[in-house]
């Protein structure tokens, strides 16, 4: 849902910039509507996509060039608007001044009340996440503190969320077959009535079966399949860091996220240990000659993103790195065996950062940084909100995320639908 900000919270002499024709402009009023709310955001989208530019303002930062920059522009605008303004609490004083009557004998006292503003300024911490990938990515978190003067005590009260979530695994042993080969003879008996009598012995051999010994990797024979990672959430945030509300499931119980453009917003993934080891950190691993290599963030889609590129990783930047999509894989199998899911693991993972309790990419509902599940130890999330490369096409599309962990033991996988009108 857009919020509609009017144009005065933009103030001073920059407020207004001239366009062509002497038609006064809104700077960050990205679709030339005279306000600036997250309409723009999508304006700006939706030329990244293709659509024709009418407003000379959608180059929000002034760069020459329409990108994911300037709605990012756009946001940080927005953000800085809904910064609070000080406050004024008046506090009342009384003081008592007793005058003594002469006629009565009896002291009288006449109150007297003073009123004394008290000014307190809220000091408010902004948050600004860069998140660049070498290798092994990095995560760095800015909080910039607001002078506070404050003359009374305010005690903030803050809400957490707390959601449970319990996966049993159980293990089931199989059943062992122990082929038992028979080799039966049966014997045939001929008589034929000539002048000498000739016995004819035929035996008729059952098939011999060798059995053929086929070998299979297996990580660690002695934990059961699901003793990975156990994923403590996977959803979407917004382009604010806020969690999403999923709008309804589906038949399967998935939970659907209904997005109005298939971009903007943050794919967030959180995990924490299960009874093999610590989850992985790598979220590129890739050799084009050995499916066996993957990244420990395994995810998949249904349908092809962006364009669909099958060049692995190909995320940017412009021009030195190519600008393309992932693949999609429909039903989504994890194959051990195939090249093309190692190269689309790898091209979708690598569009991830890292994130520890220090730094989460995610805010509660009062603007601070955390986690989103119960009992998470680490958190993956996308470098930067979803744009034209990875833009989610009409219809559903389904995102499925497996995690390992350090002990190469793969977790249960999970699932949710993004559904664009």
């Amino acid at each position: 849902m857009a919020l509609c900000l009017a144009p005065t919270w933009i103030t001073g002499p920059t407020a207004f910039a001239q366009g062509s024709g002497g038609v006064v402009r809104t700077p960050f009023d990205a679709n030339c509507d005279q306000r600036v709310d997250e309409t723009d955001v999508d304006a700006v989208i939706a030329v990244i996509l293709g659509a024709p530019n009418i407003c000379e303002t959608t180059d929000a930062n002034g760069d020459g060039r329409i990108s994911v920059a300037d709605a990012t522009a756009i946001l940080m605008a927005l953000r800085a608007a809904s910064l609070p303004t000080p406050t004024e609490t008046p506090t009342a004083t009384v003081t008592a001044t007793v005058t003594p009557s002469a006629t009565m004998g009896t002291p009288t006292r006449t109150p007297t009340a003073t009123r004394t503003p008290t000014r307190t300024r809220t000091g408010t911490v902004t948050r600004t996440a860069t998140r660049t990938p070498t290798g092994a990515p990095s995560a760095t978190t800015t909080r910039t503190p607001v002078n506070t003067r404050t003359a009374t005590a305010t005690s903030t009260a803050s809400v957490t969320r707390t959601a449970t979530l319990t996966r049993t695994a159980t293990p089931t042993r199989p059943a062992t077959r122990t082929p038992t080969i028979t080799a039966t003879a049966t014997p045939t008996r001929t008589r034929t009535t000539t002048r000498t009598a000739t016995r004819t012995r035929t035996v008729t051999p059952s098939p011999t079966i060798t059995p053929t010994a086929t070998a299979t990797r297996t990580r660690t024979p002695t934990l059961p399949p699901g003793s990975g990672p156990v994923i403590t959430f996977f959803g979407l945030a917004t382009a604010f860091n806020a969690e999403l509300t999923p709008n309804t499931t589906d038949d399967l119980g998935r939970p659907v996220y209904v997005r109005p453009n298939g971009a903007a917003f943050f794919i967030v993934v959180e995990v924490k240990s299960g009874t093999g080891g610590s989850p992985g950190r790598t979220i590129f691993n890739s050799n084009p000659a050995n499916a066996s290599v993957r990244p420990d963030l395994q995810i998949l889609s249904t349908r092809a993103l962006g364009n669909g590129s099958a060049v692995v990783c190909d995320k940017g930047p412009l021009p030195n790195v190519p600008l393309g999509g992932v693949p999609g894989f429909d039903p989504p199998d994890f194959d051990p065996n195939s090249q093309a899911v190692a190269d689309a693991l790898n091209d979708f993972g690598c569009r991830f950062d890292v994130h520890t309790s220090d730094n989460p990419c995610t805010n509660n509902d009062a603007g601070n940084p955390t986690f989103l599940g119960d009992g998470t130890t680490l958190q993956y999330c996308t470098l930067t909100v979803v744009g034209a490369e990875l833009h989610f096409p009409p219809g559903d599309t389904v995102l499925t995320v497996q995690v390992r962990d350090d002990n190469d033991h793969l977790g249960f996988p999970a699932s949710l639908v993004v559904r664009v009108p």
